[in-house]
């Protein structure tokens, strides 16, 4: 059968063999339209298109009518559920090839006005929705194809037909601005100098009128030059293009660059958009090992976003084989294809999850070709994501161990609060090194200019122009080059440059520059035809990268269309291949994309991305593109999937996303139940990362609704939520009676999980409220919880708990078979690291009860087995119980570098409060060392560093150090300051055996000038020991002061020395010869040993102590 021939600009026709086809309906002609462009379709799809409004089974009974209607003319065919149209050929298809190869003269002749002109169907909102869609592209088109026509007659001395075609784009939209300018420029080149004018009055009223502007002062001074010459055609010369400058200015910054990199830590090249920043980067690296990560604008709701495409591409290449499994299993987490994940769940796995990536990268990094150790070069950072936030100092510091320096650009207007956060913790420990990075001077932008024109000489007053419009900013100075380039104002020939004001200018004002850097981007946009520009939108929408099936399905090209589009904008400077696909040269070419879009269009091509693109994009992409589609269910729905799987991998976005859909939800009144359930989900995503001031709001918030809650279960989880929330801040009747209320619902409800977790959060109330034999109930009754559920992890944690307690209370035997249950249990599923910090309590319980020679051997197994598995905690637990046991055997030569190990690890992690308490115990073997000047200092920075992070769990053992030492450098006065805040911390914890070694302390520190006063507190060390039995640090020192004060007071001391010398022989029994050697020649000990070998024994050490204790 003959082809059909569709004639779509202006009112449609549609024929075949010359003859026209009458179509019965509006919708039959829409019909076959969209069918002949968009190609085959299902029936459901063309039903909602054309009768969206009606019930599905009365829109297909329309559809089928319509086909019924619409058979005689043999236009549509039928196959099954599809529906196409027959062959046939389209002006406007024809248009886009004839722009699309640069034949203008056939564009000229295709144009026909607006797309399907007059065809309006009412009832079809879908429809008219893809009609406007389209007209306005048609549109694009067709002023892209007159303009570029009408400069090509210009180009060949046709004057007058070229203005005409100006003048009938203008008579079609009088805003298009560079249209009025070129038929001014045409009339004065016809010698019509009135005519002229009037076209300049014209588009001075439009501007006024329509827009509220004014001419640019260039474009005012332009004109003004042109009535003021003489009419001469302009000299053809050869265009040229400037598309990566050579560097100027910049000699200075690279050797800088250079300097800085050759020293750990993370360089930091700051300065404005545009400034160079990047380029600096990647020239000053050329050569060396690298890899590259970039931030995208639009993935700032992703968790690693820039980590995971650069570990993406690593493993394709290969480069992550040489990776240890078990790095392997933890990076996982983010890239499923490594294979099973590391448990999110387990202790440590926030830190394991960045210490794994840290590795991927450094491994990656490694399998890459180039000198030196290498850099890795992250940039755009001022869209860096909260997760990657958190990676970054870690990942500083780990590649400084390795001699890999970090290397980062950023904005220096749009830099995050998070990451000057991150700088300021950087700087503190000397490994932050900033470069800000200025616009060039106006003597780089001539030397610029006369390089690029190979001219060594002139273009003084050019450059001088160019240079006060551009600021200076190399992007401004590329792209108004560019600008004046495409626009034929700026030409180049054998001598050189040309422009056509070069004779008779004094300072090139006359030169139409734009005013701004994004003015001269969107002139040039100008200039491309409209699937140019629509593939540049949409790649500015998508960001991260558009690849060529992305752009059949976007613009509904073939495979060929699409991939000749971005082949042409890629020469044309606009695009450039990345990893994963197409993106824009410059991110400020996104956003001057991007604000070209109305709101309409803008919404219709997220919904386009959003739903075209839904396989391959990010949950938490397409939720975005989905609410900027206007799709705010739709949106809220994939923000939760998206939150939900990020809180799965504790990563920082998630509080981010959960909000995203609460506001979201919130807009289309939800059931109370729903609304509840999302609250507490949210809290339960900032708390979970240490957020609880964030979590707070939403806390009270899912309270509120509690009087509208019906289901049990909901009812239950706001209580318990509001009852962590009461916990954190210290509120605990106000936490216990919440929880309460939450069992009893979940009781209630038959929720046998919801029970046991809250009896385990009830124990930890009891515990912080300071009733310790509280938490034996529930601590019991959810330990059978778990039991009964099965969850042996969670019955391991609480029995572990449970052990800890009963050693607190004394009850040694009782608490030592609970820890031996829970180390079965985790041994039994697995847990491995579970199973190390349940070694690392049984090693620091036998350092407590003086069994230290145990505590090392433990000491020993725990770090061989954490190392071999890169368990940082337990390498951190091994080290510190090495440290304690060390200075406690009179060691502190061999103490020194494990606590420095402890520390540097610590440090390389970032974790603050693990430095803290190294350092602490450095500042101890300094003591034991005799360097006391630098034991003083460490001390002093230790405990500055601990106020800082509020630990008053630790700083405690740090005032006592510190406050020894003072005394033995003969500084009483601060000695007794640091003691005495000492006692009152562990006293108002209830911590008995630290508080008596802080009196203690204080006796001895007293005693030569108040010998009274020192009594009373070593007696009240001993009292306060009551029903102590877990094991006391020092309870020869305790004994010792006890038997010092009584004798400068006048009083037997006997049974005091006894006690001290019974627990002096106790613990060195346990010793071998080398340790038991250092251990009694430590200077107290030698004390001990030489008082009880001249003092009489008295009948019972054990009478100075209250009935029970020790």
């Amino acid at each position: 059968m003959p082809m059909l021939h569709f004639r779509l600009l202006g009112v449609p026709t549609v024929s075949r063999d010359g003859q026209a086809l009458i179509f019965p309906t509006r919708k039959g002609l829409a019909l076959a339209v969209y069918l002949a462009l968009q190609g085959a379709t299902p029936r459901g799809r063309i039903a909602d298109l054309l009768w969206g409004e009606l019930p599905e089974s009365t829109a297909r009974k329309n559809l089928r009518q319509e086909l019924l209607r619409l058979k005689p003319l043999e236009v549509i065919e039928v196959e099954g559920d599809t529906l196409r149209c027959a062959a046939a050929q389209l002006d406007v298809t024809q248009l886009e090839a004839a722009v699309d190869s640069g034949d203008w003269e056939r564009a000229e002749t295709l144009c026909g006005g607006e797309f399907l002109s007059g065809l309006e169907p009412s009832g079809a909102p879908e429809f008219e929705e893809w009609l406007e869609e389209r007209r306005e592209h048609y549109r694009s088109v067709q002023v892209s194809a007159l303009s570029n026509r009408a400069d090509a007659l210009e180009a060949a001395g046709e004057y007058r037909r070229a203005l005409d075609l100006h003048l009938r784009l203008l008579a079609e939209d009088e805003l298009l601005e560079p249209q009025h300018w070129a038929a001014v420029r045409l009339h004065y080149l016809l010698g019509e100098r009135r005519a002229a004018a009037e076209r300049y009055a014209r588009y001075e009223e439009v501007l006024r009128r329509d827009l509220h502007l004014e001419p640019p002062s260039e474009v005012r001074n332009w004109f003004e030059k042109l009535q003021r010459s003489e009419p001469s055609a302009p000299r053809n010369l050869q265009r040229a293009t400037v598309l990566r400058p050579p560097m100027h200015g910049r000699a200075e910054a690279e050797r800088e660059l250079r300097e800085a990199l050759r020293g750990p830590g993370l360089v930091l090249v700051t300065g404005e958009a545009g400034v160079g920043k990047t380029r600096l980067s990647h020239e000053t690296c050329e050569g060396l090992r690298q890899l590259r990560l970039t931030q995208r604008r639009s993935a700032q709701a992703l968790g690693f976003s820039a980590v995971a495409e650069t570990l993406r591409e690593a493993l394709e290449a290969g480069g992550l084989a040489q990776l240890a499994p078990v790095w392997q299993a933890e990076a996982a987490r983010l890239l499923p294809e490594l294979g099973e994940a590391a448990r999110a769940e387990a202790e440590g796995a926030r830190l394991r999850l960045l210490e794994g990536l840290s590795q991927c990268l450094l491994t990656a990094l490694a399998a890459r070709e180039g000198s030196g150790s290498g850099v890795l070069l992250w940039d755009n950072l001022q869209w860096i994501d909260d997760s990657a936030l958190e990676l970054l100092p870690h990942l500083v510091r780990r590649a400084a161990t390795q001699g890999v320096a970090v290397l980062g650009c950023v904005r220096s207007d749009e830099m995050p609060e998070g990451l000057r956060r991150v700088m300021a913790e950087l700087s503190r420990d000397a490994l932050l090194r900033e470069l800000p990075l200025a616009p060039l001077s106006a003597d780089d932008v001539l030397a610029l200019i006369r390089d690029l024109s190979g001219n060594p000489s002139g273009a003084v007053l050019f450059s001088r122009r160019l240079y006060d419009a551009t600021g200076g900013n190399p992007l401004g100075v590329v792209e108004t080059l560019q600008y004046l380039y495409e626009r034929g104002e700026l030409a180049v020939d054998e001598a050189g440059w040309r422009t056509p004001y070069d004779q008779d200018t004094l300072d090139y004002h006359e030169l139409p520059i734009p005013p701004s850097v994004r003015e001269t981007i969107q002139s040039r946009l100008e200039r491309l035809s409209s699937r140019e520009r629509e593939t540049l939108e949409f790649a500015a929408l998508v960001e991260g990268g558009l690849r060529v099936p992305d752009l059949e399905a976007l613009l509904e090209l073939s495979d060929v269309d699409a991939a000749d589009v971005v082949d042409r904008l890629t020469a044309q400077g606009w695009m450039r291949a990345g990893r994963s696909g197409y993106g824009l040269r410059h991110p400020l070419l996104g956003q001057v994309l991007e604000a070209r879009l109305g709101g309409e269009r803008r919404a219709l091509m997220h919904r386009r991305i959003a739903r075209r693109l839904a396989a391959r994009l990010p949950m938490a992409l397409r939720a975005r593109h989905l609410e900027q589609g206007g799709l705010s269910l739709e949106a809220a729905e994939a923000y939760l999937e998206a939150a939900r799987s990020a809180a799965r991998a504790l990563h920082r976005e998630a509080p981010g996303l959960y909000s995203r859909a609460l506001a979201l939800l919130e807009a289309s009144d939800p059931e109370p139940e729903t609304l509840a359930e999302l609250l507490v989900e949210t809290a339960s995503s900032y708390s979970a990362l240490g957020r609880s001031l964030d979590a707070r709001p939403h806390v009270e918030r899912a309270a509120a609704l509690l009087p509208q809650l019906n289901n049990l279960v909901t009812r239950a989880r706001v209580y318990a939520v509001a009852a962590e929330d009461a916990l954190r801040a210290g509120r605990h009747l106000e936490a216990r009676a919440s929880l309460e209320l939450a069992l009893e619902a979940y009781r209630a409800a038959g929720e046998r999980r919801g029970e046991a977790e809250s009896l385990f959060l009830l124990a930890w109330i009891e515990y912080r409220s300071g009733n310790p034999e509280g938490q034996l109930e529930p601590l019991g009754a959810a330990i059978e919880a778990f039991e009964e559920l099965g969850d042996r992890e969670q019955q391991a944690r609480a029995l572990r708990n449970l052990a800890s307690l009963h050693f607190r209370l004394g009850d040694i035997a009782r608490g030592q078979a609970l820890h031996d249950r829970a180390l079965a249990l985790v041994r039994a599923c697995g847990q491995r690291f579970t199973e190390r910090r349940l070694r690392a309590d049984d090693a620091t319980g036998n350092w407590l009860r003086g069994e230290f020679r145990i505590c090392l051997e433990e000491a020993q197994a725990l770090l061989t087995d954490a190392e071999a598995e890169q368990d940082f905690i337990g390498i951190m637990d091994a080290l510190e119980l090495q440290g304690l046991a060390n200075i406690a055997l009179n060691r502190a030569a061999l103490a020194l570098p494990q606590l420095d190990r402890f520390a540097e690890l610590a440090g390389s992690l970032g974790l603050l409060r693990d430095r803290a308490i190294a350092r602490s115990l450095r500042a101890n073997a300094l003591y034991l060392l005799g360097r006391l000047e630098e034991a003083a200092l460490e001390f002093e920075r230790t405990v500055a560093s601990q106020r800082e992070l509020r630990d008053h769990s630790k700083i405690g053992h740090t005032l006592v150090a510190w406050g020894l030492l003072e005394k033995d450098r003969g500084n009483p006065s601060h000695a007794e300051t640091l003691l005495l805040e000492a006692a009152q911390l562990w006293e108002s914890r209830r911590e008995l055996g630290h508080l008596a070694r802080a009196l203690t302390a204080l006796s001895e520190t007293v005693r030569p000038q108040n010998p009274a006063r020192a009594l009373e507190l070593a007696e009240r060390a001993w009292t306060v020991l009551e029903g102590w039995q877990v094991g006391v640090p020092d309870l020869q020192r305790i004994a010792w002061a006890l038997y010092e004060a009584r004798v400068t007071a006048g009083q037997d001391g006997s049974a005091a020395l006894a006690r001290a010398r019974a627990e002096l022989d106790r613990v060195a029994a346990d010793l071998t010869p080398e340790q038991r050697s250092s251990y009694l020649n430590l200077a107290l000990h030698r004390k001990i040993l030489e008082a009880s070998a001249s003092a009489p024994s008295p009948a019972s050490p054990e009478a100075v102590l209250p009935p029970g204790s020790l």
